[in-house]
């Protein structure tokens, strides 16, 4: 008998003696939600919508974080929303923007990437030496077996 009670007691102390981990200051926090946004803003329509998502995934950090950072998370979603989603669009980094919404107090110390133009781009610059380059090596080889017939 003494046996199910002290089972019963480590069970309830464990069951009860969860706790969240501690909760995450403001910029780290910032800087989670920010790179969610920074990995949905090329698939979503609007500003809205990026909002929505966003709102969930602050629901997920609530229930992983606690209650304090799930509101603290609503609180940078919803209050600098067009921030975010206009930084993200032209291709900043998410510590600049955390940054530039005052969840963090130090500049990042990294240059701001390029634009998805500009990276779609060069994307299509480097496809078009790659077929170059494999077009050269054709006309290498074919040259190499003109100047060396096989008898």
């Amino acid at each position: 008998m003494l046996k199910y009670v002290v089972f019963a007691a480590v069970l309830i102390s464990c069951v009860y003696g969860q706790t969240f981990r501690p909760t995450p200051n403001n910029c780290t926090i910032c800087h989670e939600i920010v790179g969610e946004a920074e990995r949905r803003v090329h698939n979503v329509t609007s500003q809205q919508a990026l909002q929505n998502q966003l709102i969930q995934e602050c629901h997920q950090m609530e229930r992983r974080d606690g209650p304090d950072a799930g509101k603290n998370c609503l609180a940078i979603v919803n209050d600098n929303i067009a921030t975010i989603y206009t930084d993200m669009k032209a291709g900043k980094r998410p510590s600049q923007t955390c940054y530039d919404i005052h969840a963090c107090s130090t500049l990042p110390t990294f240059p701001t990437r390029m634009p998805d133009a500009n990276m779609k781009q060069e994307a299509e610059i480097s496809k078009l030496a790659a077929v170059r380059m494999a077009m050269m090596n054709k006309v290498r080889k074919q040259r190499m077996r003109a100047s060396n017939p096989v008898a």
